[in-house]
């Protein structure tokens, strides 16, 4: 009986592991967005001002609360937008659609413009020249849990600011997310995989943090020209042709300067080095200023600083740049501390939840084996 017992409490507690433990079907870089397939077939719609939500029957009021619904549709365009949304003053919410555009010129599955900082864009399945188009001073649009593939662009952003690019997946497409002369948006959770040129590419931006992305097999996993005052930390960079590459290469624009890269997993990139700083007239900081910890370099001999790529004509007086205090071992970025509900979000109790299915599931391991445990004392008497 005490066998018994024993192979009880080894099979509970292999369950829990079981159940707790995340599995390949979890991973980032294998999930894709799972939708329901039953869509309704729709025409290209085009939303011009607050009542035309009326009049295309949306549910919702417009509020903060209670935003205008467009879901649920499918909808290919060979000409034109599928979903076009411009001069708005109402909140919305589209989600939940099969989008394609079939012709190649700059036409986008959801394009909006100034829109204010009412739009989010959630769990919808995009390809086409471009996935998602945000521009003409457009402010904090949430841009969640989409998948782009097909695509010429992703994601692109430009004349806006403090928009949130989050739990995205972007694959085979010529860009994974491009941010041109925009401010202080957030790259955060994304999955970028097997994209033509640039992974994340930021032209003329200011104040962008890019964090936790899994950028991978892409031909530059960062790209930033002449843009300012980013943060680029925990992310790591697969695969790529090289990691970060950073450069001005036109004269009279804004240098690319004051960026602060740390944290990051530099692995088994083509390029050697993993990065390059073809700046003009500024420098990266390639550490942590507060802990003086850098980036893990996979091809790092363990021994001094890791250097990187530059061009000697671009930093007068400057001997080399390079990261100064590489790590020895890979960042811990785990697909679950990392992530954080996006602002205004009601709350995402998802980890919480888990912690509290743990707690449920110990629980009844240890009553299971309270209860084994009389039993067999009772047998005994």
């Amino acid at each position: 009986m005490k066998k018994i017992v024993l192979v009880t409490i080894l099979f509970i507690c292999f369950l829990i592991q079981g159940i707790n433990t995340p599995t390949a079907s979890s991973n980032r870089v294998e999930e894709k967005i799972t939708l329901d397939s039953d869509y309704i077939t729709h025409e290209a719609i085009s939303i011009h001002s607050n009542d035309d939500f009326i009049e295309y029957g949306f549910s919702g009021s417009g509020t903060k609360t209670n935003p205008y619904i467009i879901e649920g549709y499918n909808i290919t365009v060979s000409w034109g937008h599928c979903i076009n949304i411009f001069s708005v003053s109402k909140y919305f919410v589209v989600r939940d659609c099969l989008l394609e555009t079939t012709d190649e010129y700059d036409n986008a599955c959801i394009r909006l413009a100034n829109s204010g900082g009412y739009g989010t864009i959630v769990n919808n399945i995009c390809s086409g020249y471009s996935g998602v188009n945000v521009w003409d001073y457009c402010t904090s649009v949430n841009i969640t849990g989409n998948y782009f593939h097909n695509s010429g662009i992703g994601i692109k952003i430009k004349d806006s600011s403090n928009c949130l690019i989050w739990k995205n997946i972007v694959e085979d497409s010529r860009y994974g997310f491009m941010i041109t002369d925009s401010q202080s948006c957030t790259i955060k959770n994304n999955t970028i995989i097997s994209n033509e040129d640039e992974g994340i590419y930021l032209n003329r931006a200011s104040n962008t943090h890019i964090l936790y992305n899994y950028i991978s097999n892409n031909d530059r996993g960062i790209k930033s020209s002449s843009s300012t005052n980013s943060i680029i930390h925990h992310n790591t960079l697969r695969n790529n042709y090289v990691g970060i590459y950073l450069n001005n290469i036109h004269t009279g624009e804004t240098p690319t300067i004051d960026n602060l890269i740390h944290h990051n997993n530099f692995i088994d990139n083509i390029a050697r080095p993993q990065a390059f700083d073809y700046s003009e007239g500024g420098l990266a900081i390639w550490y942590e200023v507060a802990t003086n910890e850098g980036n893990y370099w996979s091809n790092y001999n363990g021994s001094g600083v890791y250097q990187i790529e530059y061009n000697p004509d671009f930093y007068l007086g400057v001997l080399d740049i390079h990261d100064p205090y590489p790590l020895s071992s890979p960042v811990s970025i785990s697909e679950f501390t990392e992530t954080s509900p996006p602002p205004d979000d009601s709350g995402d109790d998802s980890d919480n939840a888990g912690t509290s299915f743990l707690h449920v599931n110990i629980l009844f391991t240890f009553l299971t084996v309270f209860v084994m445990v009389k039993f067999v004392n009772r047998k005994k008497h």
